[in-house]
């Protein structure tokens, strides 16, 4: 491996692009961590009273919820992972007969697909972008030099 690194210039700089990006990458990594704070918060503020209901259509249960801090980011990472955002989302915005207005088990539909829509720009597709960004940067820089 260490004969490979040495004897192909492509590898040796690919590497050296990704050593030099590790300051930046930790940078967007704590960017990141402040967004799924935020969004955590945010959404154990809004939707921890939604009700779960067991349904094949409707994807709350005991392990992907937003009742408390810890399950509420396990959430919002699958949905950073644009795995089945839409199902929870849909079941944020639970409205009756399958939640009960005067217990607030009712999700708004409109503050729903606001608050996913957003996470998702920004959790997603900006910080996705932003690590895209820092390799491809720091790769021209290498290549100029």
């Amino acid at each position: 491996m260490i004969r490979l690194v040495r004897w192909n210039k492509g590898v040796r700089k690919l590497l050296s692009t990704m050593y030099y990006s590790i300051p930046a990458f930790m940078n967007i990594g704590s960017l990141l961590v402040l967004v799924f704070f935020v969004y955590g918060v945010m959404a154990v503020r809004l939707f921890s009273r939604v009700r779960i209901v067991n349904s094949s259509k409707l994807f709350l249960n005991q392990i992907y919820n937003f009742q408390d801090f810890p399950s509420a980011i396990l959430t919002l990472y699958r949905v950073a992972t644009l795995d089945n955002w839409r199902t929870i989302m849909t079941s944020c915005s639970l409205s009756p007969p399958f939640c009960n207005p005067s217990n607030q088990e009712c999700g708004s539909p409109a503050g729903t697909a606001i608050f996913f829509c957003s996470f998702v720009l920004v959790g997603t597709f900006v910080m996705m972008n932003l690590f895209t960004a820092v390799i491809l940067e720091n790769f021209h820089v290498l290549c100029v030099d």
